[in-house]
């Protein structure tokens, strides 16, 4: 049984995360901060995007733990959004207003039930959120974001991964959605998923304008990574 499972908890302001084997709090947007969060490891270390973070939001903690961090699963949550590991749980994930440690036990994790779990699969991902509207339509009707940039990212997939054009059209006729790109994932699946993804962005990055974009729209990039 793999045992190596780190799950990163992105934080953008200090927030408790208790301390648990497999949960590792990363401190996002760190270069624009003057101070660091006590016990959190800063995105802005190593080989790091922790600049582009007013784009990327929790995606650089992504970047950072793929170029820096070894381990044998990577998972990302957010400071107050966790998976739960009791499997009769269905939903998409939990919003915990305090999620300390009895709450986390709630909800499963407990060390040795979480490796029980997350061993079972290459990949664990939010149950989808199903929606009255298609993908393309709720970004195009969705507050701050832009339907253009959307159709850039599926012109630049279309380029870069062709084999992925069928997916990309499923994906924007369905009406179930995946929102804050967490997920815990095997090592090399993860691995050409970070490649995959930061190399489409990147791309989007280079064609993008970004000069009138207020702060709430300017956050595309994150956007768009939920939706890819």
């Amino acid at each position: 049984m793999v045992q190596d499972i780190k799950i990163f908890i992105s934080c953008h302001k200090e927030y408790y995360v208790p301390k648990h084997p497999f949960l590792y709090p990363i401190q996002v947007g760190a270069d624009f901060e003057h101070k660091l969060f006590q016990g959190m490891q800063p995105d802005n270390t190593g080989e790091n995007i922790s600049f582009l973070n007013r784009r990327y939001c929790e995606l650089t903690a992504l970047y950072w733990a793929w170029k820096n961090v070894s381990a044998d699963y990577y998972g990302l949550f957010h400071y107050r959004r966790y998976f739960s590991f009791i499997e009769t749980h269905i939903r998409p994930y939990k919003i915990l207003t305090e999620p300390d440690n009895s709450t986390l036990l709630l909800h499963g994790f407990e060390p040795q039930n979480m490796l029980e779990v997350i061993n079972k699969y290459d990949i664990i991902v939010p149950v989808p959120e199903k929606m009255f509207i298609s993908a393309y339509d709720h970004y195009k009707q969705s507050k701050y974001h832009h339907i253009e940039d959307l159709e850039m990212i599926r012109d630049i997939v279309k380029v870069f991964y062709p084999n992925f054009s069928e997916a990309v059209e499923e994906y924007f006729e369905s009406k179930a959605l995946f929102f804050g790109n967490m997920s815990i994932m095997k090592k090399d699946i993860f691995n050409d998923y970070c490649r995959w993804l930061f190399k489409i962005l990147n791309e989007f990055d280079n064609r993008k304008d970004f000069s009138n974009y207020n702060s709430k729209e300017m956050r595309v990039n994150g956007y768009l990574g939920e939706r890819l």
